[in-house]
């Protein structure tokens, strides 16, 4: 069991983990850390590895090898259902909100996955994300992208997860509501929820994390302070493809 400077182990630990699909395997060796209330992102190309990682996380996809540890248990055998009452929350990128449900709807039967620790009121959420609040009646499949994500962000809070994970949040989302999602994450970020979120805006995840991990081909090429990342050009250039001019 790994231990962080407190004694205490870190909410997240991956090591040496491998996991694939059918056709083969995508992750080779990934290990990583999420320490209590850290915020860490982790980026890349389309395919590099993320969104595989959060699923093996999750328990979605069985690893092959390695070892996957929450609060210091191992639950590289657990099904999803028992990780997420746990502590953990995932957002997927496909968001999967229950579209003929209210908001409110969607949101109270986060609930039901709470387990024994205290978590966020519909208040509270609402506070987060004012647009939902004046759209509690509105059904799911009715709101548009942008609404969508927040409720499926705002779900995953209600769930009063001590790790969050963010697969992708700003995808194909307009400028503007980038930056109405920012600024709620930005709140979240100052809870003691930890946060691992991948992304593609790299100027949008080093400004909400602490560290960075980088990945191109199911491995890790980057660890580091996000600040340490975001002046690092070589890195930027020859992994996310990322010039000056490209970021946000």
């Amino acid at each position: 069991m790994n231990k962080e400077k407190n004694g205490q182990a870190p909410t997240l630990s991956l090591q040496d983990v491998r996991a694939g699909y059918d056709i083969g395997e995508v992750l080779h060796g990934i290990t990583l850390r999420v320490g209590r209330g850290e915020r860490v992102c982790m980026l890349g190309r389309n395919g590099a590895g993320k969104t595989t990682t959060l699923r093996a996380i999750m328990g979605l996809l069985p690893q092959r090898a390695g070892r996957i540890e929450v609060n210091g248990n191992d639950v590289g055998k657990w099904p999803a259902h028992r990780i997420a009452r746990s502590g953990v929350g995932y957002v997927p990128e496909e968001r999967r909100i229950f579209p003929t449900l209210t908001v409110r709807e969607n949101l109270t039967l986060a609930l039901a996955a709470r387990s024994q620790r205290n978590g966020p009121s519909l208040d509270d959420v609402f506070s987060l994300f004012p647009n939902l609040a004046t759209l509690q009646r509105a059904r799911g499949g009715n709101l548009s992208g942008g609404e969508q994500q927040m409720l499926t962000i705002a779900r995953g809070l209600m769930t009063a997860p001590g790790l969050l994970l963010l697969d992708e949040p700003t995808e194909g989302l307009a400028p503007v509501v980038v930056a109405d999602l920012q600024r709620a994450l930005e709140q979240i970020v100052t809870t003691d929820v930890a946060v691992l979120l991948t992304e593609q805006k790299v100027d949008f995840a080093l400004s909400l994390c602490d560290r960075a991990y980088v990945l191109d081909r199911g491995e890790i090429r980057f660890e580091g302070p996000a600040g340490e990342l975001r002046n690092n050009e070589r890195v930027l250039d020859e992994y996310l493809a990322v010039g000056a001019a490209q970021r946000g």
